[in-house]
Protein backbone atom coordinates (compact mmCIF):
# COMPACT_ATOMS: atom_id res chain seq x y z
CA UNK A 1 0.00 0.00 0.00
CA UNK A 2 2.94 2.40 1.01
CA UNK A 3 4.47 1.68 -2.29
CA UNK A 4 1.39 2.52 -4.09
CA UNK A 5 0.76 5.93 -2.45
CA UNK A 6 4.55 6.85 -3.15
CA UNK A 7 3.79 6.04 -7.10
CA UNK A 8 0.79 8.02 -7.02
CA UNK A 9 2.89 11.26 -5.06
CA UNK A 10 5.09 10.54 -8.08
CA UNK A 11 2.58 10.90 -10.44
CA UNK A 12 1.17 14.24 -8.89
CA UNK A 13 4.44 16.02 -8.84
CA UNK A 14 4.68 15.02 -12.49
CA UNK A 15 1.68 16.86 -13.13
CA UNK A 16 2.54 19.60 -11.22
CA UNK A 17 6.04 20.10 -12.32
CA UNK A 18 5.30 19.64 -16.18
CA UNK A 19 6.42 17.36 -18.87
CA UNK A 20 8.54 14.99 -16.95
CA UNK A 21 7.03 12.16 -14.66
CA UNK A 22 8.87 11.67 -11.35
CA UNK A 23 8.17 7.62 -11.47
CA UNK A 24 7.69 5.29 -14.15
CA UNK A 25 4.17 3.97 -15.41
CA UNK A 26 2.16 2.23 -12.63
CA UNK A 27 1.48 -0.49 -15.16
CA UNK A 28 2.42 -1.35 -18.83
CA UNK A 29 -0.09 -3.06 -21.11
CA UNK A 30 2.56 -5.29 -23.43
CA UNK A 31 1.07 -6.65 -26.78
CA UNK A 32 3.31 -10.32 -26.39
CA UNK A 33 1.70 -11.98 -29.46
CA UNK A 34 -0.78 -11.67 -32.29
CA UNK A 35 -1.12 -14.90 -32.34
CA UNK A 36 -4.65 -16.48 -31.58
CA UNK A 37 -6.89 -19.65 -31.51
CA UNK A 38 -10.29 -17.89 -31.70
CA UNK A 39 -12.11 -15.72 -34.15
CA UNK A 40 -14.69 -13.60 -32.07
CA UNK A 41 -17.14 -11.87 -34.00
CA UNK A 42 -16.68 -8.26 -32.54
CA UNK A 43 -12.80 -8.51 -32.12
CA UNK A 44 -11.12 -5.57 -33.89
CA UNK A 45 -8.33 -7.82 -34.93
CA UNK A 46 -8.96 -11.31 -36.08
CA UNK A 47 -12.83 -10.62 -36.42
CA UNK A 48 -13.82 -12.76 -39.55
CA UNK A 49 -16.47 -10.09 -40.14
CA UNK A 50 -13.58 -7.35 -41.06
CA UNK A 51 -12.34 -6.20 -44.80
CA UNK A 52 -9.52 -4.67 -43.23
CA UNK A 53 -8.30 -5.55 -39.45
CA UNK A 54 -6.36 -2.74 -36.93
CA UNK A 55 -3.48 -5.94 -37.50
CA UNK A 56 -0.30 -4.66 -37.99
CA UNK A 57 0.42 -7.22 -40.75
CA UNK A 58 4.27 -6.32 -41.01
CA UNK A 59 4.58 -6.32 -37.29
CA UNK A 60 6.95 -9.45 -35.15
CA UNK A 61 3.81 -12.07 -34.85
CA UNK A 62 5.41 -12.21 -30.65
CA UNK A 63 7.63 -10.09 -28.86
CA UNK A 64 11.43 -10.73 -28.55
CA UNK A 65 12.28 -12.69 -24.99
CA UNK A 66 15.28 -10.54 -24.53
CA UNK A 67 13.39 -6.79 -25.84
CA UNK A 68 10.86 -7.68 -22.79
CA UNK A 69 13.35 -8.99 -19.94
CA UNK A 70 15.14 -5.37 -20.82
CA UNK A 71 12.02 -3.90 -20.67
CA UNK A 72 10.99 -5.78 -17.33
CA UNK A 73 14.67 -4.12 -15.55
CA UNK A 74 14.01 -0.82 -16.41
CA UNK A 75 10.48 -0.99 -15.23
CA UNK A 76 11.41 -2.55 -11.94
CA UNK A 77 14.07 0.36 -11.67
CA UNK A 78 11.51 2.86 -12.27
CA UNK A 79 9.24 2.08 -9.64
CA UNK A 80 6.53 0.34 -12.14
CA UNK A 81 4.26 -2.18 -10.07
CA UNK A 82 2.77 -4.07 -12.75
CA UNK A 83 2.66 -5.93 -16.72
CA UNK A 84 -0.44 -6.62 -17.99
CA UNK A 85 -0.32 -9.36 -21.13
CA UNK A 86 -3.19 -7.82 -23.16
CA UNK A 87 -3.58 -6.71 -27.07
CA UNK A 88 -4.00 -8.53 -30.47
CA UNK A 89 -3.89 -12.22 -29.63
CA UNK A 90 -3.72 -14.58 -26.80
CA UNK A 91 -0.64 -14.35 -24.61
CA UNK A 92 -0.28 -17.80 -23.42
CA UNK A 93 0.45 -19.03 -27.37
CA UNK A 94 3.61 -16.89 -27.24
CA UNK A 95 6.34 -20.00 -27.83
CA UNK A 96 8.12 -18.35 -24.50
CA UNK A 97 5.00 -17.47 -22.49
CA UNK A 98 6.37 -19.31 -19.07
CA UNK A 99 10.00 -17.39 -20.08
CA UNK A 100 8.34 -14.00 -20.21
CA UNK A 101 6.34 -14.45 -16.81
CA UNK A 102 9.84 -15.43 -15.34
CA UNK A 103 11.14 -12.00 -16.32
CA UNK A 104 8.67 -10.43 -14.56
CA UNK A 105 8.61 -11.60 -11.32
CA UNK A 106 12.41 -11.67 -11.25
CA UNK A 107 12.44 -8.31 -11.84
CA UNK A 108 9.62 -8.17 -9.17
CA UNK A 109 6.93 -7.15 -10.65
CA UNK A 110 3.16 -7.93 -10.63
CA UNK A 111 1.93 -9.94 -13.76
CA UNK A 112 -1.67 -10.02 -15.13
CA UNK A 113 -2.67 -12.22 -17.89
CA UNK A 114 -5.43 -11.71 -19.80
CA UNK A 115 -6.76 -14.41 -21.75
CA UNK A 116 -9.27 -16.72 -23.54
CA UNK A 117 -9.27 -19.50 -21.53
CA UNK A 118 -8.57 -22.14 -23.94
CA UNK A 119 -4.96 -23.12 -23.08
CA UNK A 120 -5.73 -23.29 -19.35
CA UNK A 121 -6.06 -27.52 -19.12
CA UNK A 122 -3.23 -27.75 -22.18
CA UNK A 123 -0.54 -25.63 -19.66
CA UNK A 124 -1.97 -27.30 -16.45
CA UNK A 125 -2.75 -25.97 -12.96
CA UNK A 126 0.07 -26.67 -11.22
CA UNK A 127 2.32 -24.85 -14.24
CA UNK A 128 -0.04 -21.70 -13.72
CA UNK A 129 0.54 -21.47 -10.01
CA UNK A 130 3.94 -22.55 -10.16
CA UNK A 131 4.35 -19.22 -12.56
CA UNK A 132 3.68 -16.64 -9.90
CA UNK A 133 1.24 -15.24 -12.13
CA UNK A 134 -0.37 -12.90 -9.90
CA UNK A 135 -3.82 -12.15 -11.76
CA UNK A 136 -5.25 -14.21 -14.59
CA UNK A 137 -8.14 -11.99 -16.29
CA UNK A 138 -10.55 -15.04 -18.58
CA UNK A 139 -12.35 -13.09 -21.35
CA UNK A 140 -15.62 -14.97 -21.62
CA UNK A 141 -18.56 -13.52 -23.27
CA UNK A 142 -21.38 -16.83 -22.87
CA UNK A 143 -22.55 -18.58 -19.93
CA UNK A 144 -23.65 -22.05 -21.33
CA UNK A 145 -22.41 -24.28 -24.34
CA UNK A 146 -24.45 -23.03 -26.35
CA UNK A 147 -24.59 -20.20 -26.30
CA UNK A 148 -20.35 -20.36 -26.53
CA UNK A 149 -20.60 -23.10 -29.69
CA UNK A 150 -22.89 -20.42 -31.25
CA UNK A 151 -20.35 -17.78 -31.25
CA UNK A 152 -17.64 -19.91 -31.87
CA UNK A 153 -19.01 -22.78 -34.74
CA UNK A 154 -15.53 -23.36 -35.91
CA UNK A 155 -14.82 -25.03 -32.40
CA UNK A 156 -15.52 -28.64 -31.17
CA UNK A 157 -19.00 -29.06 -28.80
CA UNK A 158 -16.64 -29.67 -25.88
CA UNK A 159 -14.84 -26.49 -26.11
CA UNK A 160 -16.88 -24.59 -23.29
CA UNK A 161 -16.57 -27.48 -21.07
CA UNK A 162 -13.01 -28.12 -21.38
CA UNK A 163 -12.42 -24.08 -20.68
CA UNK A 164 -14.91 -24.44 -17.48
CA UNK A 165 -13.10 -27.55 -16.23
CA UNK A 166 -9.47 -25.47 -17.08
CA UNK A 167 -10.89 -22.54 -14.49
CA UNK A 168 -12.40 -25.01 -11.99
CA UNK A 169 -8.74 -27.33 -11.85
CA UNK A 170 -6.53 -24.04 -11.36
CA UNK A 171 -9.08 -22.79 -8.76
CA UNK A 172 -8.74 -25.67 -7.11
CA UNK A 173 -5.39 -26.29 -7.41
CA UNK A 174 -4.48 -23.11 -6.16
CA UNK A 175 -6.67 -23.23 -3.16
CA UNK A 176 -5.22 -26.72 -2.30
CA UNK A 177 -1.98 -25.11 -1.81
CA UNK A 178 -2.58 -22.53 0.09
CA UNK A 179 -1.99 -19.96 -2.39
CA UNK A 180 -3.14 -16.55 -2.76
CA UNK A 181 -2.35 -16.28 -6.68
CA UNK A 182 -3.30 -16.19 -9.51
CA UNK A 183 -6.00 -14.15 -8.97
CA UNK A 184 -8.97 -15.36 -10.81
CA UNK A 185 -10.97 -12.76 -13.13
CA UNK A 186 -13.38 -13.34 -15.17
CA UNK A 187 -14.04 -10.59 -17.90
CA UNK A 188 -17.20 -10.21 -19.87
CA UNK A 189 -17.57 -8.12 -22.36
CA UNK A 190 -20.66 -7.23 -22.76
CA UNK A 191 -23.10 -7.14 -26.22
CA UNK A 192 -26.30 -7.14 -26.60
CA UNK A 193 -26.11 -11.08 -26.97
CA UNK A 194 -25.66 -11.65 -23.50
CA UNK A 195 -26.39 -8.45 -21.88
CA UNK A 196 -29.65 -9.94 -20.42
CA UNK A 197 -27.87 -13.05 -18.80
CA UNK A 198 -25.01 -11.07 -16.46
CA UNK A 199 -26.81 -12.70 -13.50
CA UNK A 200 -25.94 -16.28 -15.46
CA UNK A 201 -22.31 -15.09 -16.03
CA UNK A 202 -21.96 -14.48 -11.85
CA UNK A 203 -23.24 -18.54 -11.15
CA UNK A 204 -20.58 -19.59 -13.66
CA UNK A 205 -18.29 -17.50 -12.14
CA UNK A 206 -19.25 -18.82 -8.26
CA UNK A 207 -19.21 -22.59 -9.72
CA UNK A 208 -15.83 -22.72 -11.22
CA UNK A 209 -13.99 -20.61 -8.12
CA UNK A 210 -13.85 -17.50 -9.88
CA UNK A 211 -12.65 -14.38 -7.63
CA UNK A 212 -13.76 -11.65 -9.13
CA UNK A 213 -16.22 -10.43 -12.09
CA UNK A 214 -14.83 -7.22 -15.21
CA UNK A 215 -17.68 -6.06 -17.06
CA UNK A 216 -15.86 -4.31 -20.48
CA UNK A 217 -17.98 -2.45 -23.23
CA UNK A 218 -18.22 -3.77 -26.75
CA UNK A 219 -17.89 -1.59 -28.98
CA UNK A 220 -17.02 -1.13 -33.20
CA UNK A 221 -13.63 0.80 -32.86
CA UNK A 222 -15.13 2.90 -35.85
CA UNK A 223 -15.49 -0.28 -37.81
CA UNK A 224 -18.79 -0.47 -39.51
CA UNK A 225 -18.53 -4.15 -39.52
CA UNK A 226 -18.75 -4.71 -36.13
CA UNK A 227 -21.50 -1.73 -35.06
CA UNK A 228 -24.19 -4.49 -34.68
CA UNK A 229 -22.53 -5.50 -31.40
CA UNK A 230 -22.44 -2.23 -29.86
CA UNK A 231 -25.65 -1.59 -27.91
CA UNK A 232 -27.92 1.28 -28.88
CA UNK A 233 -29.40 3.86 -26.45
CA UNK A 234 -31.95 1.95 -25.52
CA UNK A 235 -30.02 -1.35 -24.94
CA UNK A 236 -27.62 0.79 -22.55
CA UNK A 237 -30.36 1.37 -19.93
CA UNK A 238 -31.16 -1.46 -20.01
CA UNK A 239 -27.60 -3.10 -19.49
CA UNK A 240 -26.83 -0.49 -17.12
CA UNK A 241 -30.16 -1.45 -15.59
CA UNK A 242 -29.05 -4.90 -15.17
CA UNK A 243 -25.67 -4.39 -14.20
CA UNK A 244 -27.24 -2.65 -10.87
CA UNK A 245 -29.87 -5.46 -10.56
CA UNK A 246 -26.65 -8.20 -10.57
CA UNK A 247 -24.27 -6.03 -7.84
CA UNK A 248 -26.15 -7.21 -4.86
CA UNK A 249 -26.04 -11.27 -6.49
CA UNK A 250 -22.31 -10.32 -6.64
CA UNK A 251 -21.47 -8.42 -3.34
CA UNK A 252 -23.59 -11.42 -1.45
CA UNK A 253 -20.96 -13.83 -3.47
CA UNK A 254 -18.03 -12.43 -2.18
CA UNK A 255 -16.88 -11.66 -5.24
CA UNK A 256 -15.15 -8.47 -6.28
CA UNK A 257 -16.24 -6.40 -9.12
CA UNK A 258 -15.81 -3.51 -10.94
CA UNK A 259 -19.55 -2.20 -11.70
CA UNK A 260 -18.95 1.18 -10.90
CA UNK A 261 -16.15 1.86 -13.53
CA UNK A 262 -18.39 0.26 -16.27
CA UNK A 263 -21.16 2.22 -15.35
CA UNK A 264 -19.15 5.41 -15.71
CA UNK A 265 -17.78 4.43 -19.23
CA UNK A 266 -21.41 3.67 -20.10
CA UNK A 267 -22.14 7.64 -19.10
CA UNK A 268 -19.28 9.10 -20.94
CA UNK A 269 -20.01 6.82 -24.08
CA UNK A 270 -17.54 8.13 -26.96
CA UNK A 271 -17.13 11.77 -26.23
CA UNK A 272 -14.54 11.32 -23.36
CA UNK A 273 -12.24 13.95 -24.21
CA UNK A 274 -14.40 16.36 -23.68
CA UNK A 275 -15.32 15.59 -20.49
CA UNK A 276 -11.85 14.18 -19.17
CA UNK A 277 -8.84 15.06 -19.94
CA UNK A 278 -5.84 12.58 -20.56
CA UNK A 279 -3.25 12.07 -18.05
CA UNK A 280 -2.49 8.56 -19.29
CA UNK A 281 1.01 9.65 -20.49
CA UNK A 282 1.66 10.21 -16.61
CA UNK A 283 0.91 6.60 -15.45
CA UNK A 284 0.60 4.47 -18.53
CA UNK A 285 2.24 2.78 -21.48
CA UNK A 286 1.95 0.22 -23.80
CA UNK A 287 4.52 -1.77 -25.64
CA UNK A 288 3.95 -3.70 -29.16
CA UNK A 289 5.43 -7.06 -30.75
CA UNK A 290 7.71 -4.67 -32.34
CA UNK A 291 8.98 -3.20 -28.83
CA UNK A 292 7.37 -0.23 -30.00
CA UNK A 293 6.09 2.23 -26.94
CA UNK A 294 3.13 4.29 -27.53
CA UNK A 295 0.98 6.36 -24.74
CA UNK A 296 -1.70 3.76 -25.08
CA UNK A 297 -3.18 0.82 -27.47
CA UNK A 298 -5.46 3.27 -29.03
CA UNK A 299 -3.09 4.95 -31.02
CA UNK A 300 -0.25 4.47 -33.81
CA UNK A 301 1.86 6.95 -32.94
CA UNK A 302 5.47 6.02 -31.50
CA UNK A 303 7.02 7.53 -28.58
CA UNK A 304 10.06 5.58 -28.99
CA UNK A 305 11.29 1.93 -29.86
CA UNK A 306 13.18 -0.51 -27.31
CA UNK A 307 15.16 -1.87 -29.98
CA UNK A 308 17.74 1.48 -30.23
CA UNK A 309 16.97 2.65 -26.49
CA UNK A 310 16.17 1.90 -23.40
CA UNK A 311 12.37 2.41 -21.76
CA UNK A 312 13.63 4.82 -19.50
CA UNK A 313 15.47 7.00 -22.02
CA UNK A 314 11.74 6.75 -24.03
CA UNK A 315 9.78 7.24 -20.55
CA UNK A 316 10.85 11.05 -20.15
CA UNK A 317 12.08 11.34 -23.78
CA UNK A 318 10.92 14.21 -26.15
CA UNK A 319 8.49 12.57 -28.08
CA UNK A 320 6.54 11.45 -24.44
CA UNK A 321 7.71 15.26 -22.74
CA UNK A 322 6.08 16.85 -25.57
CA UNK A 323 2.86 14.96 -25.31
CA UNK A 324 3.01 15.30 -21.94
CA UNK A 325 2.91 19.54 -21.92
CA UNK A 326 0.47 19.47 -25.02
CA UNK A 327 -2.32 17.47 -22.94
CA UNK A 328 -1.69 18.65 -19.26
CA UNK A 329 -4.41 21.06 -18.76
CA UNK A 330 -6.78 18.91 -21.17
CA UNK A 331 -7.57 18.51 -24.75
CA UNK A 332 -10.94 17.31 -25.64
CA UNK A 333 -9.87 16.51 -29.52
CA UNK A 334 -6.18 14.80 -29.14
CA UNK A 335 -6.53 14.83 -33.55
CA UNK A 336 -7.57 12.14 -35.93
CA UNK A 337 -4.16 9.79 -34.70
CA UNK A 338 -5.41 8.87 -31.18
CA UNK A 339 -8.79 7.18 -31.29
CA UNK A 340 -10.56 7.71 -27.64
CA UNK A 341 -13.49 6.65 -28.20
CA UNK A 342 -15.08 4.33 -24.97
CA UNK A 343 -11.27 4.94 -23.76
CA UNK A 344 -10.10 2.19 -21.50
CA UNK A 345 -8.49 4.58 -19.36
CA UNK A 346 -11.16 6.75 -18.58
CA UNK A 347 -11.81 5.29 -14.79
CA UNK A 348 -8.13 5.97 -14.29
CA UNK A 349 -7.64 9.14 -15.67
CA UNK A 350 -10.98 10.28 -13.85
CA UNK A 351 -9.73 9.64 -10.31
CA UNK A 352 -6.29 11.49 -11.16
CA UNK A 353 -8.77 14.63 -12.26
CA UNK A 354 -10.33 14.51 -9.58
CA UNK A 355 -7.01 15.23 -7.15
CA UNK A 356 -5.27 17.19 -9.81
CA UNK A 357 -7.74 19.43 -10.62
CA UNK A 358 -7.45 21.25 -7.22
CA UNK A 359 -3.82 20.54 -7.11
CA UNK A 360 -3.36 22.57 -9.98
CA UNK A 361 -4.85 25.68 -9.38
CA UNK A 362 -3.08 26.06 -6.22
CA UNK A 363 -1.15 29.25 -6.62
CA UNK A 364 1.94 28.11 -4.52
CA UNK A 365 1.77 24.35 -6.06
CA UNK A 366 5.04 24.83 -8.38
CA UNK A 367 6.94 27.01 -6.08
CA UNK A 368 6.13 24.66 -3.07
CA UNK A 369 7.06 21.47 -5.21
CA UNK A 370 10.33 23.22 -5.84
CA UNK A 371 10.87 23.63 -2.42
CA UNK A 372 10.13 19.75 -1.85
CA UNK A 373 12.59 18.77 -4.77
CA UNK A 374 15.66 21.31 -3.59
Amino acid sequence: MLDGMKAKARLLLGLLDGEIARGGPLYVNVDATHRCNLRCSYCRWHSPLLKETLLDRTARKDIAPAIFDGLCADLAALGTQKVQFVGAGEPMLHPAFFDLVRSTKRHGLQMVVCTNGTRLARDGARKLVDSGIDLLRISLADPTADAYAARHPYLGRSAFDDLVQGVTELSQERNARGSRTPVLELSVPIDRDNMSQLDDMVKLARATGIDRIHFSVVFDFNQKELTSFMLDDGEVCRAREHLRQVRPVIEASGLRHNIDDVLLRYQTQRKVLAKVPCYSAWFYSMVDTDGRVRVCQRTKVVMGDLGRESFREIWNGPAYRGFRGANRGGNADLGPDYDCDFCPHLVNNHRVHTRFRWLAFMPSGVSWLRRVRS
